[in-house]
């Protein structure tokens, strides 16, 4: 349990427009998206009147190393811009926020805290998810110059080295016993009689894209082992 959790390999990017008079919210959102190469996906989001409150989880856009400094450095270097506190009136009605997902195998293991009730990650198999995803940065700067503004990262990911997610993904492995996971092939949860566990938490793989789907055709494949009620038809 816990073991082998995914965060489909995703950062979160922003692009926000000068212009005060613009309204994005009516635009065409995740409904289209992009595959730049074979393992890249991304969507375009936007967040509803509701959404100013979110800017707050952005800041200037960085990568590389260093990220933290360069953080800074940009507040202190636009300090208009970024400490102002009305800043995020009217953000979400100017920005385009993007989703950017990779098919990569990387993973995270969740453990409880020394102390208190938190879960801390450690590395688990293959490598760890990566904070930095240079083509996400690449879409957040070319949105910002179409549309005539100034792109933004995730401050967890530029300060924390924290990996951003919208699809946490994994963590009750499918395996042969109890000894080597938390389900059977049918999502049968080992040592619970007629329990069956059919969210994402058995998911086994980064899908690099929206995963509800995949999570209802599991969902769907799993259900259809479960044998009818006696005298019901089968």
């Amino acid at each position: 349990m816990r073991d082998v959790v995914r965060t489909n390999s995703e950062a979160i990017v922003a692009a926000t427009t000068l212009r005060r008079d613009a309204d994005l919210i009516a635009d065409i959102a995740i409904t289209s998206s992009v595959h730049p190469d074979e393992q890249t996906h991304f969507t375009n989001n936007t967040y509803g009147l509701g959404g100013d409150p979110l800017g707050l989880i952005f800041g200037p856009l960085t990568g590389g190393r260093g990220r933290p400094w360069k953080f800074l450095w940009q507040i202190v270097s636009r300090p208009r811009r970024w400490l102002n506190p009305l800043r995020t009136r009217g953000w979400s009605r100017r920005s385009v926020i993007f989703t950017v997902m990779q098919s990569v195998d990387s993973s995270l293991r969740l453990r409880p805290a020394r102390f208190g009730r938190r879960l801390v990650t450690e590395p688990s198999h293959g490598p760890v998810p990566s904070s930095y995803l240079p083509i996400a940065n690449e879409v957040a700067q070319r949105a910002a110059r179409i549309i005539g503004g100034y792109p933004q990262s995730s401050i967890s990911e530029s300060l924390l080295g924290a990996p951003t997610t919208a699809h946490i993904l994994g963590g009750a492995v499918i395996g042969a016993s109890a000894d080597d996971g938390v389900v059977d092939r049918y999502r049968r949860a080992f040592g619970y009689q007629n329990l069956l566990i059919t969210d994402g938490s058995t998911m086994p793989a980064n899908v690099g894209v929206n995963p509800s789907l995949t999570i209802t055709a599991m969902a769907e494949e799993a259900i259809s082992h479960v044998p009818p009620k006696s005298g019901e038809p089968s």
